[in-house]
C-alpha cells in the first residue's frame, strides 16, 4: 500500500510539472549546431563548420521589447558574430514564440540559406506555437503556401531542467501528401525535421524548415544540443561525428566505415546521403535510392 501510495504522488508530481509552461525565449541560453554544406557532384567542396546560437541581451523595435539573438561562429572574426541574426519575442500567456530577422544581419560564411529577404524589413513572424499545436501556423510552414494540415504524435516525455517535457511530432500534409515531419520539445523548439521521401535534414532554431535540393551546393543547418545559461548541456538532440575530409579514393582503398549526413556510423547502406570512409583516410559521398 505504501509503495501505491509513492507512486500515485509521484505520477502527480510529474503532472504537475509537465503542465508549467517553460519559456524558450530566456537570456543565455544556446544551441550548438552544425552548418553543413554539400555539392554531390564535387564532394571536395563539401564542409561541415560548427556554430551556436545564442540570447544576449534586450533590445526595444517599434515600441515592442525584444532578445537579441545571435548567430555565433568558430571564425571570430566573421561579422555575423556581432550582429543579431534575429530578434525573438515570447508570449508566455499564449506559450508563442515570434521572430523578427534583422535586416542588417550579414554573414561571409556563404550561409545564403539563412536569410529570408521575402519577408519585407522587419516583420514579425510566428516562430514556435507549444499550446495550439494542431492548428499552429509558423512562417516556416506558411511562407509555402497556406493549404497545410498538420497531425500531432506524442513522442513520449523527457526531462529539462527538473521539469518533465512533451517531446511531440508535427506531422505536416499539402494535398494528403506527407511533406514534412518536425519533431519539437516546449523550451527547446526544433529537435529534428523529416522531409518528404524520408530523408532527414535537421534545421536549427531559426530554420526548422530548409529546403534542399539533390543537384549543387546545399547548405543546411543541423541542431546538436542544447545549453543552458550555466553551460550545461541539458538536450542532446544529435550525436555528431565530425568528419574533417573528403577527396577521391584511391584504386585499391576498402570501405572501412559508412555514416549518415550526421556522422552516426551504419552498418550497412541506408536510403539517402551515405559518408564512405575509405582505408586510405579519403572519405566519399554516395546517394543510396
Amino acid at each position: 500500500m505504501k509503495k501505491i501510495i509513492t507512486l500515485l504522488i509521484l505520477m502527480c508530481s510529474l503532472g504537475v510539472m509537465a503542465q508549467e509552461y517553460t519559456p524558450l525565449v530566456r537570456e543565455g541560453v544556446k544551441w550548438n549546431c552544425v552548418m553543413r554544406r554539400v555539392n554531390w557532384y564535387h564532394p571536395e567542396l563539401s564542409f561541415n563548420h560548427h556554430y551556436s546560437i545564442q540570447i544576449k541581451g534586450d533590445t526595444i523595435i517599434n515600441e515592442v521589447q525584444y532578445k537579441k539573438c545571435y548567430y555565433i561562429f568558430e571564425d571570430k572574426d566573421e561579422p555575423s558574430n556581432v550582429i543579431p541574426r534575429a530578434f525573438l519575442r515570447e508570449d508566455i500567456e499564449n506559450q508563442q514564440v515570434f521572430v523578427l530577422f534583422n535586416v542588417d544581419y550579414k554573414t561571409e560564411m556563404g550561409m545564403y540559406s539563412l536569410n529570408y529577404p521575402e519577408f519585407g524589413l522587419l516583420e514579425e513572424q510566428m516562430l514556435y506555437d507549444f499550446k495550439n499545436k494542431k492548428n499552429s501556423s509558423p512562417y516556416w510552414l506558411m511562407k509555402y503556401g497556406s493549404d497545410w494540415s498538420i497531425e500531432v504524435e506524442s513522442l513520449g516525455m523527457i526531462s529539462l531542467q527538473n521539469q518533465v517535457k512533451e517531446k511531440y511530432r508535427l506531422i505536416c500534409f499539402r494535398n494528403d501528401y506527407h511533406y514534412l515531419s518536425v519533431e519539437l520539445v516546449e523550451g527547446i523548439g526544433l529537435c529534428l525535421s523529416t522531409q518528404k521521401e524520408g530523408e532527414t535534414f535537421a534545421g536549427d532554431l531559426l530554420t526548422p524548415y530548409i529546403d534542399f535540393y539533390l543537384g549543387g551546393d546545399n547548405t543546411f543547418p543541423v541542431f546538436l544540443n542544447f545549453e543552458d545559461a550555466e553551460g550545461n548541456i541539458i538536450y542532446v538532440a544529435q550525436e555528431y561525428n565530425g568528419i574533417e575530409s573528403v577527396a577521391s579514393t584511391g584504386k585499391d582503398a576498402v570501405e572501412v566505415g559508412r555514416y549518415d549526413l550526421y556522422g552516426r556510423q551504419l552498418s550497412q547502406p541506408a536510403q539517402g546521403v551515405n559518408i564512405i570512409k575509405m582505408s586510405d583516410g579519403t572519405t566519399r559521398k554516395e546517394m543510396v535510392k
